[in-house]
């Protein structure tokens, strides 16, 4: 019984690990492309 809910433990914190890495792989990939166009369109507009 305790080894089942290790593993279940185990298993619940790798989901919520690979959650939240997606998540913030989300926001960092977001922020650059909307950094990124900011960037271009000052410089653009700068030059």
């Amino acid at each position: 019984m305790y080894i089942s809910k290790y593993l279940f433990a185990k298993k619940v914190a790798a989901y919520s690990c690979q959650f939240v890495l997606d998540f913030l792989n989300r926001i960092i990939y977001l922020f650059f492309v909307h950094f990124s166009f900011w960037t271009n369109y000052v410089y653009s507009y700068c030059w």
